[in-house]
């Protein structure tokens, strides 16, 4: 008796998104009494992903996955056996929803993993590349959402679409916006300015290591740890100051403070 030969690879099929089911074949093999399944992502193998399907997760985002069949001959003595791969799937790709200008349905992010990577490598910045995608791309709606939250009523302008018109959906996010005026010039309403692009990333980065929002205790006035003191002026709430993106949002921003409407 000899190893099994392999004459046609096994094959993947399915949809390469994240929550889709693959399912892969054995292949063809002369001299094989039994096949096993082994998912590889990248090129590794997934730890416990041994059966005939995978169905793709977070983990997987941005990497291909293939099949590794493993055939035996159980009437050799001692048994034998032979691999074979599938070829590898495209990656797996993000499931980030970008606001392009044009209300995107479902958006929630104001940046696309891509974009935000080469942002923060042109930077110096090496806690973004060591980082899963997952937790990239959760960083960057933890950004998004920020963004919105925080700046809403100050933002300048008024949304596009801040209520359903004619069937279609409002949108999801504060950008883009109408009459945000910008030293005498408007910002185009199909738009999403690349300073908020930008500013996105930046909280992406600082959201990898913390809460951007973090509950606070109200009512605080004095509190001593030790030799650490903590007071709070009257009227003023306890949080993170993030100086680059007030810099980076100053022309899109109405003034503190600011009576006008809120439209958006």
């Amino acid at each position: 008796m000899a190893a099994p030969v392999n004459s046609v690879l096994p094959a993947i099929t399915g949809t390469v998104e994240v929550g889709e089911v693959l399912t892969c074949s054995t292949g063809t093999w002369t001299g094989a009494t039994s096949c096993a399944y082994q998912w590889l992502r990248d090129g590794v193998a997934i730890t416990g992903a041994t059966a005939a399907t995978h169905t793709i997760t977070v983990d997987d985002l941005l990497c291909v996955l293939s099949c590794r069949v493993t055939a035996t001959n159980s009437g050799d003595t001692p048994a034998t056996t032979a691999t074979a791969d599938s070829a590898a799937t495209v990656a797996v790709p993000s499931t980030i929803i970008v606001e392009s200008g044009s209300i995107v349905t479902g958006a929630d992010s104001y940046e696309s993993l891509a974009n935000a990577g080469a942002y923060l490598v042109k930077r110096g910045d090496a806690t973004w590349a060591a980082a899963t995608a997952a937790l990239k791309e959760a960083a960057l709606r933890k950004a998004t959402a920020y963004l919105d939250g925080k700046y809403r009523s100050r933002w300048k302008g008024c949304k596009v679409r801040p209520v359903p018109l004619d069937g279609l959906t409002t949108q999801a996010l504060e950008w883009p916006r109408y009459e945000v005026e910008i030293s005498g010039y408007l910002f185009p309403s199909d738009e999403i300015p690349q300073r908020i692009k930008d500013a996105c990333c930046e909280l992406a980065l600082r959201a990898l290591s913390g809460d951007l929002a973090a509950d606070t205790t109200a009512g605080i006035k004095r509190e001593k740890v030790d030799v650490i003191e903590t007071e709070y002026f009257q009227g003023a709430a306890p949080g993170t100051t993030y100086q680059i993106v007030d810099q980076l949002l100053s022309d899109f921003l109405k003034p503190s403070g600011s009576a006008d409407a809120v439209r958006g």
